[in-house]
């Protein structure tokens, strides 16, 4: 009984590992290639519902420009939608990533380093962020999403 205990318990990934996957997975959803269709991008922009709870609260200050604030997945999806009509090509990675789950096993802390790509400039966006994470119906959410300032 013990090792079949152990196997499956080996077997199973832990939660900071599938958080990682999933930060890994939106880093694709997020990326833009210029040969997508309208159809790729309004589904990829779709997927983005997968990774963020409905009450998504997001701060997000890019080097020199002002805050942008956005609370609620619906407003976060309708400005995923518009980048994606102003933009030919995102590349985005987010490296890095460290992940602690809290003692709920419910809640999560994740930092991260993103770095853009944007139309056929390199590095054009290089954030630290820092994010909360829920896990709600056995699924790990996004809940916020804050840059962090660093310094120069």
């Amino acid at each position: 009984m013990g090792v079949v205990v152990w196997v499956v318990w080996s077997l199973l990934p832990s939660d900071e590992k599938v958080i990682r996957t999933k930060l890994s997975k939106l880093a694709t959803a997020v990326s833009i290639s210029p040969d997508d269709s309208t159809l790729v991008r309004l589904a990829k922009t779709e997927s983005l519902r997968d990774f963020f709870s409905p009450d998504v609260d997001v701060q997000f200050e890019p080097e020199g420009r002002a805050m942008q604030h956005i609370v609620g997945r619906a407003d976060l999806l309708s400005g995923a939608s518009i980048a994606r009509t102003q933009l030919q090509q995102a590349n985005i990675q987010l490296l890095d990533i460290y992940v602690k789950v809290g003692p709920d096993k419910e809640s999560a802390r994740g930092y991260m380093t993103l770095l853009g790509d944007l139309n056929k400039e390199k590095n054009a966006v290089s954030q630290e962020l820092k994010m909360n994470l829920k896990k709600i119906d056995g699924d790990w959410l996004i809940t916020r999403v804050e840059t962090v300032k660093t310094l120069h």
